[in-house]
């Protein structure tokens, strides 16, 4: 039997938790084709792998799944060691020459197996992880069809900024206010995340969807730039009235420069003790910078002498190098993950990227905006451990429900 679709994985687990109960003689034959990556040229050789492990189970009585990632998980019993590794051997040969997706290459191989009786925890772990991936993946892809729908939303005007405006001085801001992990993946543990600081932010989207539906806050630069000023002010707001809410573990504002300089500031730095100012971290926009120059190093030296780290956010492969030429005066760098780049060619030590993420430092560069799986081996091809994203937020939590 074959069994394939969107909650393939579910199934599979089910099965295997069935299993607790007794698996001596029980095996699990595991064909990682996504090993191959998605290579057209391998196309041949997937369809017959598939015919091999379908022709194998068929006596055997056994449940072949095809997951999401395209790898094939048969579930048997009563199969012998030598049946196992002739089949093993069959598959290996069908992809000898087959060049391989990771770093691993001609240590992966395409097929191994598991008997259950004695590894059936560390398959279940396995297999919890491929759900945990395909979920993430799908958060990854829902938000980038969030993202289209936005761009082709109502440019915003200055009477609808004017309405939100007085709208947002009436409203419990509370409910738009979100925080995202910030997070260490070592190399070889990708679907390990551990949360080490926390940003808080207002959500534009949901602010979009309350006071605004069908208009896109982020059509007019100099408009977006007005809101978030405003937002800022009530996010200060909130935590002057709770001072010990905001550091009680390591925490990120992304705050415009305006607002750094701001009074308002001011008081709530000095309501902080030195060691809850050293768990704090500011987080410009590039554009300020670029915008004030001498503002921007006034506001860094003054950051700095009270303790708090200065993060730039905004940098993508495309302004990177010019902001590291440039002298880029920063504690901490912020850089967007895009699925539309060329990852591998960004990723090569050569190229102008790689190099600029080399000589500011990859062990103060967050990856931010991680989406899906690509964008974990890509920070670990540049020597990053910090990640940021909707992708580690359903690696933290798979059942959560809430939108960062």
């Amino acid at each position: 039997m074959l069994i394939k679709g969107d909650e393939v994985e579910e199934q599979l687990i089910e099965q295997l938790e069935t299993l607790r109960r007794s698996a001596i003689g029980r095996t699990a034959v595991h064909v990682r084709l996504s090993a191959l990556g998605d290579s057209p040229y391998w196309a041949v050789e997937r369809e017959i792998a598939t015919r091999i492990l379908l022709d194998w189970i068929r006596p055997r009585e056994a449940t072949a799944y095809v997951l999401n990632t395209g790898d094939l998980i048969a579930l048997c019993k009563g199969a012998r060691s030598e049946e196992l590794r002739s089949l093993t051997q069959k598959l290996e040969e069908l992809f000898d020459d087959a060049p391989r997706e990771d770093a691993e290459a001609d240590e992966t191989k395409v097929c191994v197996w598991y008997d259950l009786s004695a590894e059936l925890n560390t398959f279940i772990t396995f297999c919890d992880g491929v759900l945990v991936e395909r979920r993430a993946n799908q958060l990854g892809a829902a938000e980038r069809l969030e993202d289209a729908a936005h761009a082709n939303a109502r440019p915003v005007t200055p009477s609808a900024m004017a309405r939100l405006e007085i709208a947002l001085g009436s409203s419990d801001i509370d409910r738009f206010v979100r925080q995202q992990a910030i997070c260490r993946v070592p190399p070889g543990r990708p679907y390990v995340p551990t949360q080490f600081a926390r940003e808080i932010y207002i959500r534009i989207s949901a602010l979009e969807q309350v006071m605004l539906p069908d208009v896109n806050l982020l059509s007019d630069c100099w408009l977006f730039i007005h809101l978030t000023t405003l937002l800022d002010q009530r996010i200060l707001a909130l935590y002057l009235r709770e001072p010990d809410n905001l550091v009680r573990q390591p925490t990120s504002l992304n705050l415009r420069l305006s607002t750094v300089l701001s009074p308002e500031f001011g008081r709530l730095v000095r309501l902080m003790s030195d060691s809850e100012r050293r768990r704090l971290t500011v987080e410009m926009e590039a554009v300020d910078m670029m915008a004030n120059y001498e503002g921007y190093l006034f506001a860094r030296s003054y950051l700095n002498d009270i303790g708090v780290t200065l993060c730039l956010d905004g940098a993508d492969e495309t302004n990177l190098p010019d902001l590291i030429e440039a002298g880029l005066a920063a504690d901490a760098i912020k850089i967007r993950w895009n699925p539309a780049s060329d990852a591998k060619a960004l990723a090569k030590p050569s190229s102008d990227f790689a190099r600029a993420v080399a000589a500011f430092g990859p062990h103060r560069t967050v990856l931010c905006r991680c989406s899906d799986a690509r964008s974990i081996e890509f920070g670990h091809r540049l020597g990053l451990t910090r990640f940021q994203g909707r992708y580690l937020d359903q690696l933290l939590s798979p059942v959560s429900a809430r939108v960062n």
